[in-house]
């Protein structure tokens, strides 16, 4: 499942709790959300997640060229609320990424959240909302996964007007829902691995 808003959503919102949007921001809101059924339990998919170490390859190296982390500064024991950590990226392959985020939300087996704060295109920046919530499922469990733009300024052309637009509708599911299908594989391989 894929939804995506451009636009502050009219009710009451689990997200409603982080940061909101800044007043220097160029662009609207926008909120992405992509939903995938993992045939592994929630515990699993979490591990992974707060294991900063699998993101370089479920959203790295097994990421089209095109949208992927290429390296990150990896802590030696597992996220947790509070605990920060910079990765660098590349967009459409000429565009670095630079990024530090923060954990501000982290419920074992359940729930992920962290807010990125990042430095695109030579002079571009952003504030980001990362959110990962696990809902149990028989024996596997739902993934959803939630993006949220809080603010960009000096957005490069391909985050204008209608470029920026479709960037949204179309380009966006598509590189964050491969990047959310490599986790749920992942989460799946490990949890056959461990049977």
């Amino acid at each position: 499942m894929i939804a995506v808003t451009s636009h502050p959503m009219p009710h009451p919102d689990p997200l409603s709790r982080t940061p909101q949007a800044a007043d220097d921001s160029e662009a609207p809101p926008f909120t992405l959300r992509l939903t995938r059924r993992c045939a592994a339990p929630p515990e699993v998919v979490y591990d992974l997640l707060i294991d900063l170490g699998t993101h370089l390859d479920w959203g790295g190296r097994r990421q089209w060229k095109v949208f992927r982390l290429t390296s990150m500064d990896v802590p030696p024991e597992p996220i947790t609320i509070g605990s920060t950590f910079t990765s660098n990226g590349s967009v459409f392959v000429v565009y670095h990424s630079r990024d530090r985020s923060t954990v501000t939300e982290a419920e074992p087996g359940r729930l992920l959240e962290f807010v990125t704060e990042n430095h695109y295109a030579r002079h571009c920046e952003g504030t980001y909302l990362n959110r990962y919530e696990l809902t149990p499922d028989g024996d596997g469990c739902v993934v959803e996964y939630t993006f949220q733009r809080l603010r960009i300024v000096r957005a490069p052309l391909h985050m204008r007007g209608p470029m920026r637009l479709a960037m949204q509708r179309f380009s966006a599911p598509i590189m964050f829902g491969r990047g959310l299908t490599n986790l749920v594989r992942e989460a799946e391989a490990r949890a056959r691995a461990a049977a």
